[in-house]
């Protein structure tokens, strides 16, 4: 975060400019800073960027401010305002077709639907950005999205989703260094192991998070965190350390004006004093608590308050309170949880069973009176069929026998033939994975030619579908076995198979197959089997795309409706006669001998449907549709107790990713870099198939990032400073004589070698290549080895660079082949080591500030020239001066380290033998 140092130089900026588009910079950076900190100051500085942009008609800047104005609002809870304010944003963004803007300003609002549980039209929104993201290398961006598909999934209890996403998300975070989304993800990560009870790898996440909150100043994050681990410690029975906590989280909350984070902090004190039996304390809490929830309409948590009170007033015999509260709880809990609905069930049910004893009593008076009636008959037949119901009897009794004896056979021969699918399923996935190891051992491997690995991963894709046959009999006979139950628990169904059918969008598209998909949101509360509806969904859609051909269609439709899913899968193809659709469940049963597959996938559907309640029907038209159609109960009433899986009512508070302090900077920390960290190639082409494969011939030994068009190519060099370009030429929106013009005449990116490439071939349009700066220039189609040998060669050109400054006590730009931008900047550079390099308070913001660069870019462009990251750059260039003064002046050797700029004599001594090998001393005897 910002040091106070930092914030009033911002505010100083402020002061002293007349720019007013520096001043909208400086109010935004001023906006990042607070954020964290105190959401009300926040929202003061954005608002005075808004009213300078909106003054001076900047409409970009005005956007940007509204963006960053909704955001501020939803973290205080003002989710109607957002909402408004983000809308603002939008149309602006797409009037001026700027994608960048339009995506985050989707992800925020995707955000704002998942903090309402719309969780359904936030999956798509994050679905369709991802991308977007990806394909313009916005780290941040991309990081901020898997963080919240984590939260989402979590949502949905689907865990191994939620750890995937989080720790994709982490990796994203830390290769850009940004510290305060390394604690964002760590706090979920650890969210997620305390809803699988692993307390002690909850805690170390926890913990390790709240460690770099509390470094970066981030008072909400550390509230947060504070929060979670008092969560985990609730499931401990730690009450008072828990109370503690909570208490200092919402100090925090309270100082931050964080209303959310208030409700959290606020139930979080008051189930600790209900839990310790301090009843009137948790009264008084609950009572301050109400009228903020009520504010940010949070009915969850006001439903658990309202239980609380009840509890409470009841332990102290308060009972008219106790009824009251218990009265509103009640009736929160029937809105929240369509109680109305369970009790026509539960009516119904009682008026079934009603009818059935009043027809059970008929039935009985029948058979008394039929008993009577036998009675007198069978004194006057009883002789004379005696003998007859005698034979009859054991005629009956013999059939009996017999049938009792075929359905005992018939039963052992489907257990004996469930067991023997079940036997050699299990002996397969031995085979299987002694096969598939070894193969992706294999791929692994860089030195495989294209038809090796071409082969091993047909043999990887056949050993995976042999794999999922196998498994699809294991669960067939499971379920035949009774070994299997289901496990139902309250999720969203509508968003948790949009994201099973956008799976298949790739494939389908491969088959050059048209695909309607129309997968209705809904607010219904539902309860399912998620592993049961994942692999019905899955296996009617692998089923219709195995069924149709080029150029064909499937459609796909789900709804809620009257407590049940209605779920379609509708394809063109060959179509099935009535005596294919009698048999289309049966095991091993199939249409089509031409088709791969062994007839298991649908028989699997079959047994999945029935065992959760459901039922599934087909209809076909020769040789034009089939249409399968799946009806499943989703209400809670429609499964017994056992049916349920068990689940916490209560999870550990999610964080988002913080905002970096600009889109196109990574301001907040220095990157840490190593000597083994790879050079960064940016691509630019329009063309997908040429940035592949420029990609891949130097992906192995060189970061890559990519760019559709020169615009995009420029923002992508400004926010990453890479070591070198290859850029085509002919590109829509910017071409790559003009990145390169623009690229050639910034500070920041000056010194970056740029390689064209294009179709055109001629020593003209060589000459006009070089002329606009470009450092090389290579004709279509061009030869690998040329190409690499190029990159090499600017890459040695770069080295050479860095050894010759090196050597230099000065940088003397007019002895070294650079460009006039370049010189313009080295002499910059000189006049700043002049003046202020022997100042001890001289820091890495200063030089920035004197640089007009961002730490990231003034860091990777000294790396470019002199092989040093900032840091080093300023203490090798003091050590180079102290030589200088060893060997010409006679200042004491104690004094030269403060005349230099270090404030510490063992530092600069340790430092100085470092560099040269010996110390100051004794390279003093050496001069002179």
């Amino acid at each position: 975060m910002f040091s106070q140092t930092t914030i009033d130089s911002l505010k100083q900026v402020i002061n002293t400019t007349k720019n007013d588009s520096i001043k909208i910079d400086t109010y935004l950076r001023l906006f990042v800073a607070y954020s964290r900190t105190d959401a009300n100051i926040s929202l003061k500085y954005v608002i005075k960027a808004q009213e300078l942009a909106q003054k001076n008609g900047f409409e970009l800047s005005f956007a940007n401010t509204k963006y960053r104005e909704g955001s501020i609002l939803r973290d205080l809870g003002e989710h109607s305002k957002s909402n408004t304010t983000l809308n603002e944003a939008l149309t602006i963004y797409n009037k001026l077709e700027y994608l960048e803007g339009i995506i985050n300003v989707k992800i925020e609002q995707a955000i704002l639907l998942q903090d309402q549980f719309k969780l359904e039209e936030a999956t798509m929104i994050y679905i369709d950005a991802l991308p977007f993201t990806i394909k313009s290398g916005d780290i941040n961006t991309e990081a901020r999205i898997h963080n919240n598909l984590g939260g989402l999934y979590k949502t949905l209890k689907q865990k191994d989703k939620a750890i995937y996403h989080y720790k994709k998300a982490l990796t994203l975070v830390k290769e850009i260094n940004f510290k305060p989304g390394i604690s964002a993800i760590l706090t979920n990560l650890g969210s997620v192991d305390f809803e699988l009870n692993d307390y002690k790898r909850a805690e170390n996440y926890l913990k390790e998070a709240l460690t770099l909150k509390i470094e970066a100043g981030d008072k909400l994050g550390e509230s947060r965190v504070l929060s979670n681990l008092a969560l985990i410690q609730i499931d401990k029975k730690e009450y008072t350390l828990a109370e503690t906590n909570f208490r200092y989280a919402n100090d925090l909350a309270i100082e931050v004006n964080n209303k959310q984070q208030l409700s959290v902090t606020g139930y979080g004190l008051a189930e600790c004093a209900f839990l310790k039996k301090e009843y009137k304390k948790c009264i008084q809490l609950c009572n301050t608590l109400l009228p903020t929830l009520k504010e940010i309409n949070q009915l969850e948590v006001s439903n658990a308050i309202y239980e609380f009170l009840s509890k409470s007033y009841h332990s102290l015999g308060d009972y008219k309170n106790a009824f009251n509260f218990s009265e509103l709880h009640n009736k929160l809990s029937d809105s929240l949880y369509n109680k109305n609905i369970l009790e026509i069930s539960n009516t119904l049910d009682a008026k079934y069973q009603n009818n059935k004893n009043a027809k059970e009593i008929e039935l009985l008076k029948s058979q008394n009176q039929l008993i009577e009636q036998q009675k007198t008959n069978q004194r006057n037949l009883l002789l004379g069929g005696l003998a007859f119901t005698s034979l009859v009897g054991l005629f009956f009794f013999l059939q009996y026998k017999n049938r009792k004896k075929i359905n005992n056979k018939l039963k052992e021969l489907s257990v004996a033939k469930s067991n023997f699918f079940a036997n050699i399923s299990h002996e397969f996935r031995t085979p299987l994975t002694l096969i598939s190891g070894p193969i992706q051992a294999q791929l692994k491997k860089e030195n495989l030619t294209e038809e090796e690995r071409s082969n091993l991963e047909m043999m990887q894709r056949n050993s995976n579908r042999l794999l999922s046959l196998v498994n699809q009999l294991l669960d067939i006979s499971k379920i035949e076995s009774g070994r299997i139950q289901l496990k139902i628990s309250n999720q969203q169904i509508i968003p948790f198979i949009g994201i099973l059918v956008d799976g298949f969008t790739f494939i389908i598209k491969q088959k050059n197959i048209k695909f309607v998909s129309q997968i209705n949101p809904t607010m219904t509360e539902t309860w399912f089997d998620k592993d049961a509806v994942e692999k019905i969904v899955i296996n009617l859609l692998s089923n219709a795309i195995k069924y149709t051909n080029e150029n064909g269609t499937i459609e796909c439709y789900a709804l809620v409706e009257n407590d049940h899913l209605h779920f379609e899968v509708k394809n063109t193809g060959k179509g099935l006669t009535k005596n294919e659709i009698t048999h289309i469940f049966e095991r091993f049963y199939q249409v089509n001998e031409d088709k791969l597959g062994v007839g298991i996938g649908l028989s699997l559907v079959k047994e999945l449907i029935n065992l959760h309640k459901g039922t599934v029907s087909v209809e076909s038209t020769i040789n034009q549709w089939t249409s399968f159609k799946v009806i499943l109960p989703i209400n809670k009433s429609a499964f017994n107790n056992d049916e349920y899986a068990k689940q916490k009512s209560f999870s550990l508070e999610k964080e988002t990713i913080p905002y970096l302090e600009s889109k196109s900077e990574i301001n907040t920390e220095e990157l840490q870099t190593t000597e083994d960290d790879k050079l960064i190639i940016l691509i630019v082409d329009d063309n997908a198939d040429i940035r592949s494969y420029v990609s891949t011939i130097f992906n192995k030994k060189y970061a890559i990032i990519e760019a559709e068009n020169g615009q995009k190519g420029i923002d992508l060099a400004i926010k990453h400073i890479p070591d070198i370009i290859i850029s085509d030429v002919m590109m829509p929106v910017l071409d790559g004589i003009a990145l390169s013009i623009n690229l050639k005449k910034d500070e920041r990116t000056s010194h970056i070698p740029i390689i064209l490439l294009t179709a055109k071939s001629g020593d003209q349009n060589e000459i006009a290549g070089i002329k606009t700066g470009a450092d090389d220039y290579i004709t279509k189609p061009f030869s690998e080895d040329l190409l690499k040998l190029k990159v090499e060669n600017r890459i040695e050109n770069l080295k050479k660079l860095q050894e010759r400054f090196s050597q230099e006590i000065v940088l003397r730009p007019k002895d070294i082949s650079v460009n006039s931008i370049e010189e313009q900047f080295l002499e910059k550079i000189q006049i700043v080591l002049d003046t202020q390099l022997t100042e001890t308070s001289f820091s890495i913001q200063d030089f920035c500030e004197a640089t007009a660069m961002s730490r990231m870019q003034l860091h990777r462009k000294l790396k470019a020239l002199t092989g040093l990251s900032t840091t080093e750059f300023i203490k090798s260039q003091r050590l180079k001066l102290a030589t200088t003064l060893l060997k010409n002046s006679d200042i004491n050797i104690s004094q030269i380290g403060y005349a230099v700029g270090f404030n510490d004599h063992a530092y600069f001594s340790k430092s100085f033998k470092e560099m040269y090998f010996c110390t100051p001393s004794e390279y003093a005897n050496k001069s002179n």
